[in-house]
C-alpha cells in the first residue's frame, strides 16, 4: 500500500514544498522501488482544493534537474499543486543529485514502469494518500518535457481522468538508438550515455526488451490520436535530439480542434535554461506563461 511520508516542509514566497516516499511494491528488486518526490503547494488562500500538475521529467533526468524546479514554483504561485518525481527504478540517490547509487534497481528500469510510477501517483492522489485536503483529485493535468512529454501523452491515452496534456519539446518516439548502438548495448551489458553536466547514465538491456515488447502500446503517434482532452506542444525551432519533425508529427497525428502548437524562434531543447538552474530567461518565462495560460483554460476554477 503506498503510503505518504512527509520528510521535511519548506515555506518560500508563495508556495510550500513538501517531500514525499510512496511505497515500494512487494516484487522482489522492486521492493526497493520507492517513489520520492515533491508536491510544491500554494499557499494562497483559496475556498477550493488546488488543481494539481503531474510534472514529467525528460529522459535520464531527475526532479531537481534544470528549470524543473523553477517551474513547479512559478505553476505554484498560479495556484496550482505541482507532484514532481524520481522514477521509480532509476536508482537514483535521494540528494537530488541524479547520482544512481542502486545499479541493481536501476538494471530494471524500463518505460513500461516509468508509466506504472504515473499510475502509482495519480492513484495516491485519488486514494488521498498524498495532497489530502489540498489537491483536487478529479482536476489533474500532465505537463511533460522531452521523453516526459511523450510519456504524459501515453499515460492520457491509457487512463482516464486528465483535464489537459502538455508536452514541452515532447519526444515523437521512445526509440532513441540505431542498430549500432543497440548491438553494442546487447555485446557490452549497457550503454554509458552523457547528460549534459549532470552525471552520465547507463541504459541496461531491459529497457529495449520493453520497447519491443511493447512497439504498438509505445507508439506515441497513435497514443496522442485518441487524444480527448486539450493538448500544448510547445517546441523550440533549435531544439537539438528532439527536432522540430518530432513536434510536427506528433501535430500531424493530433486531433486539431483539441491541440495547439507553438513553436518558438531562436530558442532550444530547454528553452535556454542549463543544469545546474542559475536564473531564468525571457524564453523559459514566455514559455511558463504559455502554460500558465493553457492550463487556466483548460482546468477553470
Amino acid at each position: 500500500m503506498p503510503h505518504e511520508r512527509t520528510l521535511e516542509t519548506e515555506l518560500s514566497g508563495r508556495y510550500l514544498r513538501t517531500p514525499f516516499a510512496l511505497g515500494a511494491t512487494d516484487e522482489p528488486v522492486r521492493d526497493r522501488a520507492v517513489l520520492r518526490g515533491e508536491l510544491v503547494l500554494p499557499t494562497t488562500s483559496r475556498p477550493a482544493l488546488a488543481p494539481a500538475v503531474l510534472l514529467i521529467g525528460g529522459w535520464l533526468k531527475f526532479k531537481e534537474w534544470g528549470f524543473y524546479r523553477y517551474l513547479a514554483q512559478a505553476l505554484a504561485r498560479c495556484g496550482y499543486a505541482v507532484i514532481s518525481f524520481d522514477p521509480s527504478h532509476a536508482g537514483l540517490s535521494e540528494a537530488g543529485d541524479g547520482v544512481v547509487v542502486d545499479h541493481e534497481l536501476a538494471r530494471a528500469h524500463t518505460a513500461s514502469l516509468l508509466l506504472e510510477d504515473l499510475v502509482r501517483l495519480r492513484r495516491a492522489v485519488e486514494r488521498g494518500e498524498l495532497g489530502a485536503g489540498s489537491i483536487d483529485p478529479r482536476r489533474v493535468a500532465l505537463v511533460g518535457h522531452s521523453m516526459g512529454g511523450a510519456l504524459a501523452i501515453l499515460h492520457a491515452s491509457e487512463c482516464s481522468g486528465c483535464f489537459a496534456v502538455v508536452g514541452l519539446s515532447s519526444m515523437a518516439t521512445l526509440e532513441r538508438f540505431g542498430p549500432a548502438a543497440e548491438r553494442e548495448l546487447e555485446r557490452s551489458g549497457f550503454l554509458e550515455l552523457q547528460n549534459g553536466s549532470a552525471p552520465p547514465r547507463r541504459i541496461y538491456p531491459p529497457w529495449l526488451a520493453d520497447l519491443r515488447a511493447g512497439r504498438t502500446r509505445f507508439s506515441v503517434s497513435s497514443a496522442v490520436a485518441r487524444l480527448s482532452m486539450p493538448l500544448l506542444l510547445v517546441h523550440g525551432e533549435e531544439s537539438q535530439g528532439v527536432g522540430i519533425a518530432e513536434a510536427e508529427d506528433l501535430y500531424h497525428h493530433a486531433p486539431k480542434i483539441s491541440t495547439r502548437f507553438v513553436l518558438l524562434e531562436k530558442t532550444g531543447h530547454t528553452f535556454g535554461a542549463a543544469h545546474p538552474f542559475r536564473d531564468t530567461n525571457g524564453d523559459l518565462e514566455r514559455v511558463i506563461s504559455i502554460v500558465r495560460s493553457f492550463l487556466d483554460q483548460s482546468m477553470p476554477r
